[in-house]
Formats: structure tokens, sequence, C-alpha cells
């Protein structure tokens, strides 16, 4: 096997007592090799693909084929499953199929399967080792771990090396996924979904609390969001959730204060059918009550004064300029 102009492997297999069933690996980068040759004509196309399709392989076994023509260069892959769970690894340097959705398109067309990308990148050489990194645009980060173990299974004697990088946004979508999955009630999953990708307003380095049952109630929570310049300004809102006569989850802000927010306790009067919250707020007392008939009207009290306001407004209105990350369950 060579690592310069060409690293190419096909899926073959390992037990020797079967080389009535196997080629060699000589003989299987012979036929691949031959697929890449550019075709005179579209019959020389047709039967190319038909060799490529035939190479005899464990079909229980991920599937890969690496072609880099250029050993300076980053050539595009994916990772894909058929619908039997099978994988395929593919990277190929043609240069009409540039785009990691090309490589999909022919792959179905060459297989005639209708595959499930989980993700792409780049591959490259640097000597003699292999390069996984990156990310497609087209169908966002392949899984790094699962990348490596079927290229370290492929290529046992070869060097491998995987750095593939998810984009900002992947991350903090994964980051709300698992705070998600962690939660036990809709009403807490529904309430901190719609704080943190709608109703929070966002300074860059903020933090929130992990959404907490209101009297071990499965239609009532609360939580605390905390935004935070990172240098000169910040405040905290608590917001509480609860379903509508409908079965709906909503949410609303009921306390916003320049300092941090402590809830101290929470429950359901059932005599008053009130909503009783007692908070410590920067080490003072202060108690919220609520009827839960007036639930959906309450205003939400606030000690900002009319400068803090107006700084407000600001970051209020410049949501999509604004980067950052959010800690989650910190508070």
């Amino acid at each position: 096997m060579m690592i310069n102009n060409n690293f190419e492997r096909e899926s073959i297999s390992k037990n020797n007592n079967q080389e009535e069933k196997d080629l060699s690996l000589e003989e299987v980068n012979k036929k691949v090799e031959k697929f890449y040759k550019k075709p005179r004509n579209q019959e020389e196309l047709k039967k190319n693909l038909k060799i490529l399709r035939e190479i005899p392989e464990d079909k229980k076994e991920s599937k890969v084929i690496i072609k880099l023509g250029d050993p300076e260069k980053s050539h595009k892959f994916v990772l894909m499953k058929d619908e039997d769970q099978r994988e395929y690894l593919i990277a190929l340097p043609i240069d009409r199929k540039s785009m990691h959705k090309d490589i999909v398109a022919l792959s179905r067309k060459l297989y005639n399967k209708d595959f499930q990308v989980k993700g792409g990148g780049y591959i490259h050489t640097e000597g003699d080792k292999l390069i996984a990194d990156g990310r497609s645009g087209d169908y966002g980060v392949a899984p790094q771990d699962r990348v490596k173990e079927i290229l370290n299974n492929k290529f046992p004697d070869i060097e491998i090396e995987v750095n593939l990088e998810k984009s900002e946004s992947e991350d903090k979508e994964d980051e709300l996924k698992e705070m998600l999955e962690d939660l036990e009630t809709v009403v807490q999953k529904e309430l901190y979904s719609q704080v943190v990708e709608d109703k929070a307003i966002k300074l860059g380095f903020d933090y929130t609390s992990v959404p907490e049952k209101i009297d071990d109630r499965d239609d009532f929570a609360y939580m605390i969001y905390s935004s935070e310049n990172g240098s000169n300004f910040g405040f905290d809102t608590l917001y509480i959730g609860f379903k509508d006569e409908e079965g709906d989850v909503e949410t609303k802000a009921i306390l916003r204060e320049r300092g941090y927010i402590q809830v101290a306790g929470a429950k359901i009067d059932s005599e008053t059918n009130t909503l009783r919250i007692a908070c410590m707020v920067s080490g003072e007392e202060k108690n919220i009550s609520i009827p839960l008939d007036k639930i959906k009207q309450i205003e939400m009290s606030s000690n900002l004064n009319e400068k803090e306001k107006s700084i407000l407004e600001i970051y209020k209105n410049t949501q999509f300029a604004i980067k950052g990350r959010i800690f989650h369950g910190i508070n």
C-alpha cells in the first residue's frame, strides 16, 4: 500500500482460508485504479462502475473507498448508512464530484441505495499519516469516534489522526439537546427550550439553572436565566412554565433583577389557589404570590433603572449580532 499520490483500499475478508472468495490487495487496487482513470466514453464509464460494484467484500464490515489524487490537497469524504445499517465511508477526488452532496449522489447511483448521511469532512495525508478533519457544509460533522474506528479497522498499519470539528451552532445545539434529555417533565423541557431559544435576552456569557418542578407537580416548573456581558452589565430573570387549559405549555418571565436570584422555595397553595415563590435577591428576601387564575396576565417585576432599561433595549435589538456561549445548568 502506498501513501503518496494514492491512498486506497477496498474492504476484503481477512480470512486467508477464503482465498477463492477474496482478491489480493494488489488486485483490488488495480480494479479500483481502473475506475478512477478517465473513461474515454460513456460505455467505458459504465463498465468501470460495474467493476467497482463487483469488488468482493464482507458486507458486515464498513465499506471504505479512499482515493486521494493530489497529496497536497484535502479531499472531501462522507459517512453514510444504508437501509441495512451498513456504513460507507467514501472519499473521492473526482473534480466533478467536488462537493459532499456530489459524492452522496454518485454513491446512491453507484450502489442503488437510499443512504442516510451521518456527516462529512476532509481527508489528506502527511507523510505516512492519514488525517481526517473539518466538517461538511452540507451534512455537518461526521461522528469523530466512529470515523476513527472505521479507518483504524481498515488501515491497521497506518497512523490515523481524526480531528473533526463541530461548528459553534452545532456545539450549542448538542449542549441544549443534552440538557433537555436530562429533564423529567414536558413542562421542564418546554420551559427550558422556550427560554433559551426565544425568551431570554442573551449578552454573550450567559448561564442557566436547571428547571425545577414546583411542588413535585408535572404541570409547573421554574428556572433562572443569568444574562452577563462578561464585564460590567448583567441581570437575572426568573421564569415559570405551566400548562394552560388546553394542555399547552406557556412560559412567563416574572422577576428581573440586577442582582443574583436564588429560589428558596416554590409551592402551590391549594387553599388560595396561588403560586408562591420565596426568593433571595443579593441577600434580601423577596416573596412572589400569583393567583393561578391570573397567571397569564401577570406582569414581570423588575428593579432595573431607566439607564439600565435603555442598555437592555440596545441588547434586545441587537440579539442577531451577539455571539457567545450559554453555560447550561450552572446557576
